[in-house]
């Protein structure tokens, strides 16, 4: 009996080590699938330089940060004026988010799985998975395509409402703002109304464009929130506001005239709450669930190894009896402990480190032709930031809308700035 039970936690033993070594080949970087997917959809497009070092890092990393570093050198592009280069890559990122973040019932079973929280495929938080919709639903409306925008950010609305595995209400007005822009020039005026209806319930004192604004300035400030892990095991994830300095208020002028610029959406208290509410940490469940098998677990083994040397000063019929209920209490304390492996608690604080803090809006109705105007930022304490101005030059088409974007200062995550 005893020899039958060594066999046995020998068995459950390499059962466990199996387990561990198909965790660690979940690390394995699956680079040549990831640079097939790449070529595949740039078609051999000749690579800016400023953009190489990213795209080498992404393939490198693989499928693990395929998502994040598709959202990151996605908005390299972007700022750059890479914008056929930034729609694709952010399409990779959105091709990622929806293979687990979908109303659809393979995407909710894929939910359910868990996985190591720090070794799992990248997909980003609700505010960063929002943000891939938004900037990919932005580079639709630079080529005037509004119904594929509009798409972008309701999937964007779709996203805010994902966490963990509950469901809140979106409270991204941006996006019911952009919405709503969309559809008001594609002139859908009951759709774009409601668009601006549910906007108004978030941000009561905006300012709602009319039929006649053509030209919307998007403006961009501020470092991206920051996660870090916390408390015993690094179990629990919390999100703060970026370092660094800041503009919080945006001043714009067309002719000496002062053009109303609307603070319109505060990414790091997006990224700090779920449906309006602020939470202090995530994953706490999770990490319960941890502590609570683990400490199962080592109950059982202790009490397997008790049972195993109580067996040893017994005879007969009664020390068969005993092995047989330490193997049991073996077999459990194993199983526990594979389940214990699968749930490791540690928080994931990859994140998406080039977005902005705060995004400011102003629309206005300018005659066709050539116009200038000057952008000024101030910090907290309302002292101008004179480093960050800026004097941009455009031209206004005879028909159709002007969509100016502006990031100041440039947050570049693979390039030097």
């Amino acid at each position: 009996m005893l020899k039958k039970f060594i066999k046995f936690i020998i068995i459950v033993n390499l059962v466990i080590a199996l387990q561990v070594i198909n965790a660690k080949k979940r690390k394995i970087n699956t680079t040549d699938e990831v640079r097939n997917k790449v070529n595949a959809i740039l078609l051999q497009e000749e690579i800016p330089i400023e953009l190489k070092e990213g795209f080498e890092i992404l393939i490198s990393e693989g499928e693990r940060n395929l998502v994040l570093n598709s959202m990151r050198l996605g908005l390299d592009a972007f700022q750059l004026n890479y914008f056929d280069i930034a729609g694709k890559l952010l399409d990779i990122a959105i091709e990622g988010i929806e293979t687990i973040y979908a109303n659809n019932p393979r995407a909710i079973k894929a939910r359910k799985l868990w996985y190591e929280e720090g070794m799992k495929d990248f997909k980003g938080e609700p505010y960063e998975r929002v943000m891939a919709y938004y900037y990919r639903g932005l580079l639709y409306m630079l080529e005037g395509k509004y119904e594929d925008a509009g798409i972008c950010f309701r999937n964007g609305i779709l996203q805010d409402a994902f966490a963990e595995e509950q469901q809140y209400r979106c409270d991204f007005a941006l996006l019911y703002f952009l919405e709503g822009w969309c559809w008001q020039k594609m002139n859908q005026i009951s759709k774009a109304e409601e668009s601006f209806k549910e906007f108004k319930e978030f941000r009561p004192d905006a300012p709602v464009p009319s039929l006649e604004d053509n030209v919307l300035f998007i403006i961009e400030t501020g470092p991206a929130p920051r996660k870090l892990a916390d408390g015993i095991g690094h179990y629990e994830l919390k999100i703060f506001r970026g370092k660094g300095e800041r503009a919080v208020r945006v001043v714009l002028y067309n002719n000496d005239k002062e053009i109303k610029v609307y603070p319109m959406e505060d990414i790091a208290w997006q990224a700090m709450t779920r449906g309006g509410r602020k939470f202090d940490k995530i994953l706490y469940g999770q990490a319960q669930f941890k502590q609570d098998t683990a400490a199962t677990a080592s109950f059982l083994t202790e009490s397997a190894n008790n049972a195993m040397l109580a067996s040893s000063l017994m005879r007969g019929s009664a020390s068969s009896n005993m092995q047989g209920v330490a193997a049991g209490m073996a077999v459990v304390g194993s199983l526990v402990t594979i389940a214990s492996i699968k749930a490791k608690p540690r928080a994931d604080t990859r994140y998406w480190d080039n977005l902005p803090e705060t995004i400011h809006i102003a629309f206005l109705k300018l005659s066709p032709g050539v116009h200038q105007v000057k952008i000024k930022f101030f910090d907290k304490e309302n002292n101008e930031l004179t480093f960050l101005e800026k004097q941009i030059e455009f031209n206004v088409p005879s028909t159709g809308e002007k969509i100016i974007y502006i990031r100041s200062p440039l947050n570049l995550k693979y390039v030097s700035n």
